[in-house]
C-alpha cells in the first residue's frame, strides 16, 4: 500500500476532527439489526460526514452509503442499496476491486468512480475493515483528487479507529503515531509503555529482543520502498505467540519518510487453525477410509458429499453422484417409501432413519443397503442437512433369498413327512412310513427292516408289494451278503437300477429277477445310530439322484418317528407301571418321589377341586379342566420346561395360569376325553415366556363314582429333535453326492486315458485329408469334454491331485490355443488380448486349464443358441494386470497385486433372473443331456480356494463377461522359454518301465513311448515287477511310470522297493483320482512326479522327457 500526504489546509482541519467524532459516535452505537431501527441521531451523524462514505459486507455488497456519495454519483439510496460495490467503478477495474475486497486487509488506493450518467471521478480511497452493529464491515472513505488536502490528519484519524494494533515510525523507528490498540497491546501483555517521540526499537528491545531485532529489519525493507506482510512465531514466557505484521512505506513530494506498521497477535486464531485443520483430517480419513457408505444430502435429496465405499457400491464416481439426487440411485419402489422417511425426518417427526433399500447400479445390477441417517441442524433447529451411513447387506439378503428358496423346495416332503410325528404307536408309524414313502417316490413295493441285536441280520417288519408280501415278510437278509447290507455298512444310500443273476446281492426277496426292477435302498440313521433300512422298488422308470436324496431326506424324518416310537412304547409301560405303583404301592413315598424326580422326562399331576362329572357334555369337561385344575405333584424336569426353577415353585399353581386356553388344547382335551380319559400321544407347538418349544404329552385321568379328580401327565421336550432333523438330512444330501462324483470320476480316467490317447496315435498316423480323419478328430474332442467332466467331479469330490507351480498364464493360454479352437465349431473366432507385463501366478496347471474350458466352452454353446445368430461369432480370452485399492476392491478379496482372466463373448447372454444361480452345483440351463451343472460351480470352488473371485457381466441377447481375479505371485521365475509347441511329441531312446493294473491304459502308454522311440517292458502289478527286476540290473533304467491305486502293492511302495536297489531310479507316479485310504496324504506333500489320468499322448511324452532330463 502507498500512502501519499500532503500539507493540510487548516480549514480543513475542522472537517478531518469532525470526521473523527462522526466515525467514533457510529462505531459506539448499539443496535438489534445493522440495517433496520436506525436512529435520526446515528442518519445524522453518518450523513455529516464530508467525504463519500461507503460501507460493505465482506463480499463487496453494499450495507450503507451517505449522502455525499450519492450526491457524487447521481444514484438514489435504494439504486445502491444491497448492490454489488463493483457497480460504482469502470469495468477495467472491477478485477483491481476484487483483490483488495478478497486480501482483507486495510490499504489505499486510486481508482475512478463512475456516475449514474457516465461521468469518470478521480478518486483516492482508504479502505479499512472494522465493526458495523456487532457484524464485520469494510469502510471505504473516498475524496475527489483534487479535493484531496492534508492526508497525513487523515491517515492518522484512520489509524486512531482503526480495532487493529497501528503505529507510524520515521526513518529512524521514532514514534510518530500509534492507536489506542497498540498502546494497550504492549502495555497489557508486556509492561511496555509507548509514547510518541520515543524510539520503538529500544522500547521493545529490553524485554522482547527478538521481536525488536525482527522489527528492525523490517522497517529498513519497509522504508527500501516494499509493502509486506508476515507472521512470526515468538517464545514469550514459555508460551508460543504468533504476531502478523504488515508495513507499508510513508511518501511525502516522492520521498520515503517513514513507515505505518498495522501489528496483532493471532495467537488464539492459530491455535484454532490448526486444532480446525487437525479436526477437519480426522474427519476426511474418518468419511473416505469407513468400511460402509457415507453419504452428506441436502434438503432436497442431493449430494453433498459421499465416500469412495459408497461410489464402489453403486458404481459412480463422486463427481457423477453431486451432481445427481437420490432418486436417481434408489430403485423405484423403495424410493416412495425413502422419500416419505426422509421427509419425516426433516420435518422432526422421527429423530432417525432406519431403513432397508435397494440401490441400482450404474452397471445395472442392484444392491441391498442398510440406512441409518439422522439431521444436522442450525443453532435455531432448522434442518440443514442429512448425514446417512450406507452398509452393504447385498450378500445377507442373498443368503436369505436362498435359505427361503430351499426352504421352498423341502416344503412338500416335510410337509408329508410331518404326519409321522402324529402317532406313536410303532406298527401305525411303520404303515405311514411305507405308505408315505411309495407315495413319494411313485413306487409298487416298500419293505422296511430292523436291524437284529446282533447286528448281522435284517428283519422284515412292514412290507406293501401286491403279488410277494408274504414272501418279503417271511424272509431276513444277512448284511454281508445283500445290496441292503451293503448301504447299512457305508451308512449311506444307494441306488440299483438293473438287477439279474449275475449283481451282487438280491432284490426285494421272494421276488423273481427282473431286468427292469429298480431299487432305491437307505437306512434309518439316528444320532449316528443304526435302526434299520428302507427298500423301495419299483419296474421300468430309473431311480436319480434327486431321488436318492428324497428318499434319505424321508428316510431321516421316518428314522426320528421310528425312534420316537420305540421311546413312546418304553414310556407308555413306564406309565402302565406307574399306574399300578399309584393303586397298589402308595404307601412308599419314599421310592414314589424318587421316581418322579429323577426321571428324564417331566412328570406331573393336577388335581381338580371340586371333581368334575364325567356324564357333563365333553365341552364343559374340559373347559372345567381349565378352571378346576391345579398342580399338585411335578418333577423338577416338568417344572423347567414350564420356566420354573424346581417343583417348590409350580405346586398349587392353577392349570389356567400354565397353559392358555386355545383351540390346540381344547381339542386335545376332548379327544383325552373321548377316549375314555386317556391320551397317548400329544404333540403341541407352545410359546412360553415368548420362545417356541415342542412337547410331546400323554397322560390319564382317575375316575371315581362318576368323578374326574385328578390328571397324571408325562411330557417330553422334541424341540432340538425337530431342529437336528433338519440339519441332518442337508448333510446327508451332500456327502453322498460327494461319493458318488469321486467313484464315478475314478472310472472314466482310466476309460478316458485309453480313448484319448488311441485317437491321438491314430490321428498321427492319418492322413489329414482322409475322411476318416475328421472322425477320430471328434472322437478326441468328446473325450477331451468327458475329461473336464471327470475333471469337474474329482474337484466336487475333493479327489483331485493338485500340484501348484509358478506359471506364465499368457504362455499357459497359448499352449492350449490348438485345443480350444478343436473345440469351436468352424464360424466361431477365438480372439486373444495378453498383457505381456502381467505377474506370473502361482496354480495348478490343470485347474487353470480346467477354467478355460469350462469357460470358453459355455460361450460357445451361448454363440451357438444365439437367434438370429450375429454376423460374427467371437470368444475374446483377455489378460491385464490390477492393482486392487479400497477404492476399486472386489468383495473377497484384499488390497495387492493380481492377474485378470477376461473371456467375453457376444452370445445369447444370461437373464437376470438367474445369473445369481449359475455358480450353484447342479444348476443348469441346458437341456437334458447337455450339461451337468458343475462347470461353473467348480471354477467358482477352484478360484475361491486360491483366494481369487469370478466376477459375470451380462444381459440377454448381448454377450456375457466372465473376470477372474487370481493372487500374482511376488517372485518373479524365469519361465523356460524353449519349451516344446503342443503339436511336437519329444522323443527319446531310454529304457523305460510301466507299473499299471489297468490293462488298455497299460497297453496304450507302452504303445505311445514305443512310438516316440523308447525301449519300454511293461507289468500289471507291483509283484511282476519286483519279480523282474530280481533277476535283471535297474541301473540301465531311466525312469518307472506307476499307477499309485494298485491291488496288492501300491505304486509308492513299489517306489520304495526299487529305490532301495537303485536310489537314483526316477519315477512318474499317475492315478485316476486320490485316495486317501491307500495313499496318505503326507505322500502328497512331498515334491513328486505325477501325471493325472487321463492323460494325452503330448502330456505323457512331454512329462517323460522333463524328468528323465532333470538333474
Amino acid at each position: 500500500m502507498t500512502v501519499k500526504i500532503k500539507k493540510t489546509r487548516k480549514s480543513e482541519v475542522s472537517r478531518e476532527i469532525q470526521k473523527k467524532t462522526v466515525i467514533k459516535s457510529v462505531r459506539k452505537t448499539k443496535a438489534n439489526h445493522p440495517f433496520l431501527n436506525q436512529s435520526d441521531d446515528i442518519t445524522f451523524l453518518f450523513n455529516s460526514i464530508q467525504d463519500c462514505l461507503i460501507i460493505t459486507d465482506p463480499k463487496g455488497f453494499i450495507l450503507e452509503i451517505n449522502k455525499k456519495a450519492l450526491t457524487r454519483l447521481a444514484y438514489k439510496k435504494n439504486e445502491l442499496d444491497h448492490q454489488p460495490l463493483l457497480k460504482i467503478y469502470p469495468e477495467e477495474f472491477h478485477n483491481d476491486i476484487k483483490k483488495i475486497i478478497k486480501s482483507k486487509k486495510s490499504k489505499s488506493f486510486r481508482i475512478p468512480f463512475i456516475t449514474k450518467t457516465g461521468r469518470l471521478m478521480d478518486m483516492e480511497t482508504y479502505l479499512t475493515l472494522g465493526q458495523w452493529y456487532g457484524e464485520s464491515v469494510y469502510f471505504f472513505l473516498s475524496q475527489e483528487v483534487h479535493e484531496s488536502t492534508d492526508s497525513e490528519q487523515k491517515l492518522r484519524l484512520l489509524i486512531e479507529h482503526t480495532d487493529q494494533n497501528v503505529s507510524m515510525v520515521d526513518r529512524r523507528l521514532n514514534i510518530l503515531e500509534f492507536n489506542g490498540n497498540f498502546e494497550k497491546a504492549f502495555k497489557d501483555n508486556y509492561g511496555i509503555r509507548i509514547e510518541r517521540g520515543s524510539n520503538l526499537y529500544n522500547e521493545l528491545k529490553l524485554k522482547l529482543p527478538e521481536m525488536a531485532e525482527i522489527l528492525r529489519k523490517r522497517c529498513i525493507r519497509a522504508l527500501s520502498g516494499e509493502s509486506f506482510s508476515e507472521t512470526d512465531k515468538f517464545i514469550i514466557k514459555d508460551k508460543e505467540v504468533y504476531v502478523e505484521s504488515r508495513l507499508f512505506p510513508i511518501f511525502a513530494n516522492n520521498m520515503i519518510t517513514g513507515v505505518i506498521i498495522f501489528a496483532n497477535n493471532i495467537t488464539q486464531s492459530k491455535i484454532a487453525e490448526q486444532a480446525l485443520r487437525a479436526s477437519e483430517e480426522k474427519y476426511k480419513m474418518a468419511f473416505n477410509y469407513a468400511a460402509f457408505g457415507m453419504v452428506i444430502n441436502s434438503a432436497d435429496a442431493g449430494f453433498i458429499d459421499v465416500n469412495p465405499y459408497f461410489c464402489d457400491m453403486v458404481g459412480y464416481a463422486r463427481d457423477e453422484l453431486l451432481k445427481m439426487k437420490i432418486k436417481d440411485i434408489v430403485y423405484k419402489e423403495d424410493y416412495v417409501i425413502l422419500r416419505k422417511r426422509v421427509f419425516d425426518l426433516f420435518s422432526s417427526k422421527i429423530p432417525f432413519l432406519w431403513l432397508e433399500a435397494r440401490f441400482v447400479h450404474k452397471k445395472g445390477y442392484v444392491s441391498w443397503g442398510l440406512i441409518s441417517s439422522t439431521v444436522l441442524k442450525d443453532k435455531e433447529g432448522k434442518p440443514l442437512l442429512s448425514i446417512s451411513h450406507i452398509q452393504d447387506i447385498t450378500e445377507k439378503k442373498k443368503a436369505e433369498n436362498e435359505l427361503r428358496k430351499k426352504s421352498q423346495q423341502q416344503e412338500n416332503i416335510l410337509e408329508t413327512a410331518r404326519h409321522l410325528t402324529k402317532t406313536l404307536d410303532l406298527e401305525d408309524v411303520l404303515n405311514r412310513i411305507a405308505v408315505g414313502a411309495q407315495s413319494i417316490l411313485e413306487s409298487s413295493s416298500v419293505a422296511i427292516y430292523f436291524l437284529s441285536d446282533d447286528g448281522k441280520t435284517l428283519k422284515p417288519v412292514i412290507a406293501i408289494d401286491p403279488d410277494y408280501r408274504q414272501e418279503i415278510l417271511s424272509t431276513s437278509l444277512y448284511i454281508e451278503k445283500t445290496y441292503t447290507g451293503q448301504a447299512i455298512i457305508k451308512k449311506q444310500g444307494i441306488i440299483i437300477n438293473e438287477m439279474d443273476e449275475n449283481v451282487y446281492g438280491q432284490n426285494i426277496p421272494g421276488k423273481p429277477i427282473q431286468t427292469n426292477d429298480r431299487n432305491i435302498i437307505t437306512p434309518f440313521i439316528i444320532d449316528d445310530e443304526i435302526l434299520g433300512a428302507l427298500v423301495i422298488s419299483r419296474n421300468g422308470k430309473l431311480f436319480t439322484l434327486n431321488d436318492l436324496a428324497l428318499a434319505e431326506t424321508y428316510a431321516a424324518y421316518a428314522g426320528a418317528a421310528i425312534k420316537s416310537a420305540r421311546m413312546y412304547e418304553a414310556l407308555e409301560k413306564e406309565v402302565e407301571e406307574r399306574k399300578l405303583i399309584e393303586r397298589g404301592l402308595s404307601e412308599l413315598n419314599l421310592e414314589y418321589e424318587n421316581f418322579i424326580q429323577n426321571n428324564l422326562v417331566g412328570i406331573w399331576k393336577i388335581k381338580l377341586s371340586p371333581p368334575v362329572s364325567v356324564n357333563l357334555p365333553s365341552q364343559v369337561i374340559a373347559k372345567k379342566i381349565y378352571q378346576n385344575a391345579v398342580v399338585t405333584e411335578c418333577n423338577d424336569v416338568a417344572a423347567k420346561m414350564h420356566r420354573f426353577k424346581s417343583r417348590e415353585e409350580i405346586l398349587k399353581t392353577p392349570l389356567k395360569k400354565l397353559k392358555k386356553v386355545s383351540r390346540t388344547w381344547m381339542n386335545v382335551l376332548n379327544q383325552f376325553i373321548y377316549n375314555g380319559f386317556e391320551m397317548k400321544l400329544a404333540d403341541i407347538e407352545e410359546y412360553i415366556d415368548n420362545d417356541h418349544y415342542h412337547h410331546r404329552y400323554s397322560f390319564f385321568g382317575n375316575v371315581n363314582n362318576n368323578l374326574l379328580t385328578w390328571i397324571w401327565g408325562i411330557q417330553l421336550d422334541i424341540t432340538d429333535q425337530k431342529h437336528l432333523e433338519e440339519q441332518l438330512l442337508q448333510s446327508q444330501k451332500i456327502e453322498s453326492i460327494g461319493t458318488l462324483a469321486g467313484g464315478i470320476a475314478h472310472d472314466f480316467n482310466n476309460l478316458l486315458t485309453v480313448i484319448n490317447g488311441h485317437a491321438e496315435l491314430a490321428l498321427m498316423k492319418t492322413d489329414p485329408e482322409t475322411p476318416i480323419f475328421k472322425d477320430l478328430n471328434m472322437i478326441l474332442e468328446g473325450g477331451i469334454r468327458a475329461e473336464n467332466l471327470t475333471r469337474q467331479l474329482l474337484a466336487f469330490s475333493r479327489k483331485q491331485f493338485i500340484q501348484p507351480k509358478v506359471l506364465d498364464l499368457n504362455q499357459l493360454i497359448i499352449n492350449m490355443d490348438k485345443m480350444l479352437r478343436r473345440l469351436m465349431t468352424e464360424d466361431i473366432i477365438i480372439e486373444t488380448d495378453f498383457d505381456p507385463n502381467i505377474a506370473q501366478i502361482k496354480a495348478d496347471p490343470g485347474q487353470i486349464e480346467q477354467i478355460l474350458m469350462n469357460l470358453v466352452i459355455n460361450a460357445r454353446d451361448a454363440l451357438n443358441e444365439i437367434q438370429p445368430p450375429p454376423s460374427e461369432k467371437h470368444i475374446q480370452i483377455t489378460t491385464k494386470q490390477i492393482y486392487m485399492t479400497d477404492s476399486n476392491i472386489r468383495p473377497n478379496l484384499e488390497t495387492g497385486n493380481y492377474v485378470a482372466i477376461i473371456v467375453t463373448d457376444n452370445g445369447v447372454g444370461i437373464d437376470a433372473s438367474i445369473i445369481e444361480k449359475i455358480f450353484d452345483p447342479f444348476f443348469t440351463t441346458k437341456a437334458v443331456g447337455k450339461g451337468t451343472g458343475l462347470g461353473l460351480a467348480t471354477t467358482y470352488g477352484i478360484i475361491r480356494q486360491n483366494k481369487g473371485s469370478i466376477e459375470v457381466e451380462s444381459q440377454p441377447g448381448k454377450g456375457a463377461k466372465f473376470t477372474i481375479y487370481w493372487p500374482a505371485y511376488a517372485e518373479k521365475i524365469i519361465s523356460d522359454q524353449t519349451k516344446l509347441p503342443p503339436d511336437h511329441f519329444p522323443a527319446g531312446a531310454e529304457q523305460i518301465i510301466i507299473v499299471e493294473d489297468d490293462e488298455p491304459v497299460r497297453r496304450f502308454a507302452a504303445s505311445a513311448l514305443k512310438e516316440l522311440g523308447y525301449q519300454v517292458i511293461s507289468f500289471a502289478d507291483a509283484r511282476s515287477a519286483l519279480l523282474y527286476f530280481k533277476k535283471h540290473d535297474l541301473n540301465y533304467i531311466a525312469l518307472l511310470i506307476t499307477d499309485i491305486v494298485m491291488p496288492v502293492m501300491n505304486g509308492k511302495d513299489l517306489a520304495n522297493k526299487l529305490n532301495e536297489s537303485n536310489p537314483h531310479l526316477k519315477t512318474l507316479f499317475t492315478s485316476g483320482y486320490v485316495d486317501t485310504d491307500v495313499v496318505s496324504e503326507d505322500f502328497f506333500k512331498d515334491k513328486i512326479n505325477f501325471l493325472q489320468k487321463p492323460y494325452s499322448m503330448h502330456s505323457l511324452a512331454t512329462r517323460v522327457r522333463e524328468i528323465i532330463d532333470q538333474n
